[in-house]
């Protein structure tokens, strides 16, 4: 791929026309090269796009980066550059695995993931030490890593429509956790240490294959909603 470095003129001109190839408005893509450098924020969703140009490497004040509902397949390694990023959104794509440099965006909090092609929980993530908000919903994800606990600034954590059938002891470390999404998975017993989850306040566990629950769950004193529909529960 051609090294689209934006900070070129000659280049700029490449930038913009891959824009009005893509049918990509000025109000998101602006057509002056101070202002494309000054991005803080970019939206791509819905423009169809198998790959990200190697150029957004050089929007390095970028925070937000948005591609969901495209048709990647893969994370390239300039986006590493991005080291501002807070967010990224990539939901709707045909992504199977995330790379290890994904450890380099150090103030990444937000990671929406859904409905891609996953079938590992991502290894690269265990030492992400900021992130508050992780969306892995309609993947292909048969187990939750012991190092999920490595997370321990997470608030959310979206796993519905996979295909878990256990949880870790160690889903009961993570001190922040107000959201789990569990639902439409095969689930057929949690461990005591969900009780350890103070300050839970949602819990979707609808469509597993829960008979009980553990008697920990009393201890979940935040809990605002337990959602249980079509599980198999004894009453």
């Amino acid at each position: 791929m051609t090294n689209h470095n934006v900070k070129n003129d000659v280049c700029l001109y490449e930038v913009i026309a891959w824009a009005d190839e893509h049918e990509i408005s000025s109000e998101i893509l602006p057509r002056d090269k101070a202002e494309i450098l000054a991005l803080t924020s970019l939206n791509l969703n819905k423009t169809k796009l198998k790959e990200l140009p190697d150029w957004i490497g050089e929007l390095t004040l970028l925070e937000t980066l948005e591609a969901s509902d495209c048709e990647l397949t893969e994370l390239p390694i300039f986006i590493s550059k991005l080291t501002n990023l807070t967010e990224l959104k990539l939901k709707n794509n045909q992504i199977t695995e995330l790379p290890e440099w994904i450890n380099q965006l150090d103030k990444l909090t937000i990671l929406s993931l859904e409905n891609n092609f996953l079938k590992k929980f991502p290894e690269s993530l265990r030492n992400q030490k900021n992130l508050t908000r992780l969306g892995l919903n309609n993947n292909g994800i048969s187990e939750i890593p012991e190092w999920i606990s490595n997370l321990s600034t997470l608030e959310g954590i979206q796993l519905r429509d996979n295909q878990l059938t256990s949880l870790p002891d160690s889903i009961g470390d993570l001190p922040n956790l107000d959201d789990l999404y569990l639902g439409k998975n095969n689930l057929t017993a949690l461990p005591e240490s969900i009780g350890k989850l103070h300050n839970l306040v949602f819990l979707w566990l609808h469509d597993n294959q829960l008979a009980e629950l553990p008697s920990s769950m009393l201890n979940l004193t935040s809990l605002r909603l337990l959602d249980l529909k079509e599980n198999p529960i004894k009453s």
